[in-house]
């Protein structure tokens, strides 16, 4: 029995033998629901916090006993460096956490923290995204050079936890977290937990991390400091739905927006957020929890030998590789589990650490029944594949509409991935599923994933310049219609870039609108395959260098959306090109200057 409990019964007891307590049964009713649901801490606590009103007479003394208790708590610090939101979501759960043990917390991204504070933290927690190859977020570099700068704070009195979010089908996977791990510790830091490196379905693990983390330093905090704590921080509730939680949006529309001939396909896809309650705002995502192609499922059952009815996780294995596991891509996690009932020399070669980037290369365009096929095991239960296997996580695509425009709807631009790889046809997993698997009327899973760092400028008379080539379109739709409807006075600039004017022009017609009505005021766009030589968005940057330049200095924002590995480091180079050519400056120093463009979020990106 905790501690509460026995205050619990005793009340009960005092309670029951006196005739003269000056409350009302239903107030007794009330004091005793209250207490047989507080903790221990929270119990004391709130002993102070009478004995305060009892010794002062008045509401002032008692609010002021509950603000300034008897021993001051120790805060925790909660860093979190992202480029989507993940992290900040994390950050957010274990600040919840540890507010429910009532523990004071200092929450923040790691851009809008002084890398020196560190020196004076007592308790620090740091959730790290590791984004593209190795890199940190764009808010996050001053941060990652600062701490593994030779000036670096010491961190003698701190204790710490890092947690580390990646995608494992990319070579540094959490390279970010591992890094600031080795880091602290070498600034002088106490590890309190072991490093935790985390896949795309990275759920089950943060919420382990969270609770973990939140009982071991308030069980620390308890034992340091048992006296009354500050009060309880108010909570704000969770929306109805959310990850945990997705909302059945129904398929309304689905518009192929590509012409006949076009090697693309490419869809205008509307979901009905009616009675959702749901909200989005220009520059969010819509996450998707979508299925696997039947085709691919029963491809993979094909080559093991079942039936589909086989037991896997307590459902048909059919089933579970549907719906819950991915089958469609490969790591070098989910080939070391396969390896241990493989016993592949190949496999245990390639999995050598200085064998790395070979391994990556063996993975790419590879999926889960390649690998089932070249290295087969005889007789391998279904239970034993899909645990080698990683979640199906949920798919984002970014917003394309502004419900200020469409209430009740959100619109994506969704291209359909289908390839020939390793003499297989391979298809995306959600894009197809949107393209081919659901008919309108459907219900899909959906919830609004937000995006704090890529979004309109608050100053509506502010210019704004929108790179978006093919389905990286999407976003700057939802700015111009937001823009649109607030009658924003701010200059609009757009690029975008596909392969073909004729068959590839996506949402011409309203572009040639915004232009029309003077809201977008100047388009340029590179369509690659219409010439000899191709021509992307980042030529069409050159030739208009000086004027960009010029927007820039007048205070623009800039907009990249689209693929991260070629076109978002082509126009990143570009820009700064441009700033030092036209800025009259070295090429560090231009670096520089985009750097604090990013720094003041006049440089947003929403790449992938």
């Amino acid at each position: 029995m905790f501690r509460g409990d026995r205050r619990h019964v005793a009340l009960q007891t005092y309670m029951s033998s006196s005739s003269l307590l000056p409350l009302s049964a239903d107030q007794i009713a009330r004091l005793e629901q209250l207490v047989s649901e507080l903790a221990p801490s929270q119990v004391a606590w709130l002993g102070g916090y009478l004995t305060g009103i009892g010794a002062g007479g008045a509401v002032g003394s008692a609010q002021q006993a509950a603000i300034a208790p008897a021993v001051a708590v120790p805060s925790v610090t909660i860093l979190y460096m992202t480029q989507t939101g993940n992290a900040e979501g994390v950050a957010n759960d274990l600040a919840a956490a540890l507010k429910a043990h009532s523990i004071p917390v200092v929450l923040s991204d790691v851009a809008e923290f002084s890398a020196k504070k560190l020196k004076s933290v007592g308790y620090l927690a740091l959730i790290a995204s590791t984004y593209g190859e190795g890199e940190p977020p764009d808010t996050g570099e001053d941060f990652y050079n600062a701490v593994m700068g030779d000036r670096a704070a010491k961190m003698a009195d701190a204790k710490f936890a890092v947690f580390g979010l990646g995608d494992s089908t990319y070579e540094f996977f959490c390279k970010l977290g591992a890094d600031f791990d080795s880091r602290f510790e070498a600034l002088g830091g106490t590890r309190l937990l072991d490093r935790v490196d985390c896949d795309v379905d990275y759920d089950d693990q943060a919420a382990e991390w969270v609770t973990t983390l939140s009982e071991k330093i308030a069980a620390e905090v308890a034992a340091a400091a048992p006296a009354p704590v500050s009060a309880l921080s108010a909570i704000p509730a969770s929306t109805q739905y959310d990850k945990k939680n997705p909302f059945p949006a129904e398929l309304s529309e689905r518009i192929l927006l590509n012409g006949r001939g076009s090697h693309k396909e490419v869809y205008h896809i509307e979901l009905s957020l009616e009675d959702s309650g749901l909200s989005h705002t220009p520059g969010d995502s819509i996450g998707v929890v979508s299925q696997n192609s039947n085709v691919v499922v029963e491809a993979l059952q094909g080559a093991m030998g079942w039936s589909g009815t086989e037991d896997a996780d307590g459902s048909p294995v059919s089933d579970a590789l549907k719906l819950t596991y991915d089958i469609t891509s490969l790591s070098p996690q989910v080939l070391e589990k396969y390896n241990a009932f493989a016993q592949s020399d190949t496999l245990t070669d390639l999995l050598q650490a200085e064998k790395r980037s070979e391994l990556m290369d063996y993975i790419y365009g590879r999926e889960v029944i390649d690998i089932v096929t070249e290295f087969p095991v005889s007789g391998l239960a279904p239970a034993d594949l899909v645990g080698c296997l990683r979640k199906l996580a949920p798919r984002f695509f970014s917003v394309a509409s502004s419900l200020k425009a469409y209430e009740e709807e959100v619109h994506l631009t969704v291209g359909a991935v289908r390839y020939c790889s390793h003499s297989r046809e391979r298809l995306g997993v959600c894009s197809t599923f949107l393209a081919d698997r659901v008919d309108i009327g459907d219900r899909l899973p959906t919830y609004v994933h937000a995006n704090k760092n890529f979004r309109l400028p608050a100053d509506p008379s502010a210019k704004m310049i929108m790179v978006g080539p093919g389905t990286g379109i999407a976003p700057f739709r939802a700015f111009l219609q937001d823009r649109e409807a607030d009658g924003a006075a701010g200059d609009n600039w757009l690029f975008f870039g596909d392969q073909h004017a004729t068959t590839d022009f996506l949402y011409q017609l309203e572009w040639q609108r915004f232009l029309k009505s003077g809201l977008l005021s100047q388009m340029d766009v590179a369509f690659s395959r219409d010439q000899d030589h191709k021509i992307y968005v980042q030529h069409r940057m050159q030739e208009h260098a000086a004027q960009l330049y010029a927007w820039l200095q007048e205070g623009a924002y800039f907009y990249v959306c689209g693929d991260e590995g070629n076109m978002a480091h082509d126009v990143h180079n570009t820009l700064v090109d441009i700033v030092a050519k036209h800025g009259g400056m070295a090429v560090d120093a231009a670096e520089e200057h985009v750097k604090s463009l990013q720094r003041d979020k006049r440089y947003q990106r929403d790449v992938y």
